[in-house]
């Protein structure tokens, strides 16, 4: 949990070189952590360099993307959702908000499909160009155009910023699926 905490709170922060105690996995770690936090889209996750012995010294790499216009998009669609009263409404909004602005993006999905074949037989796949912006929450925000886990993590990332409570959010996850 230390590591976790150290990682994830100097990510936050922008700082992308730091030294943390060695810890059992670090890519389990940095997966993590990538999955719990998708306003952190701009991390390179994949780009990590650290060294043995009683500390590693990480640095992450980080996308080239635009901060600030996902920053001002993702408030624009924060404060159209704030509007509705009940939680259950506000939840509602995110669907139906990805439903009708958000493009599946095929082209991604298939380079996806090829990157991870590669990487289950070679070790060594080629580096994700296109797709790399749709499977983080950068794709569902600013291009309209994302595959399943970018939609994902856009949709956690804008439910934890309309409603606080974390109990309400699961119920509602669970209420909203079964429908």
């Amino acid at each position: 949990k230390y590591c976790y905490k150290v990682v994830r709170d100097n990510l936050l922060n922008k700082i992308f070189e730091f030294n943390t105690p060695v810890f059992r996995d670090l890519s389990a770690l940095t997966y993590a952590i990538s999955k719990d936090y998708p306003e952190l889209y701009y991390v390179d996750f994949d780009d990590v360099y650290y060294h043995t012995g009683d500390q590693y010294w990480i640095k992450f790499g980080s996308h080239n993307y635009n901060t600030m216009l996902f920053d001002r998009k993702l408030n624009e669609i924060v404060n159209k959702g704030k509007i509705y009263r009940t939680d259950y409404d506000k939840v509602k909004f995110i669907h139906d908000y990805f439903a009708y602005n958000v493009k599946y993006d095929y082209q991604s999905l298939e380079e996806i499909n090829i990157y991870n074949a590669q990487l289950k037989n070679t070790g060594n796949p080629n580096k994700l160009d296109h797709a790399i912006s749709d499977v983080n929450a950068y794709g569902s925000i600013v291009e309209n155009s994302s595959v399943c886990q970018g939609i994902a993590l856009a949709a956690v990332l804008i439910l934890r910023k309309i409603i606080s409570n974390s109990t309400s959010r699961i119920f509602l996850y669970r209420k909203l699926s079964m429908s």
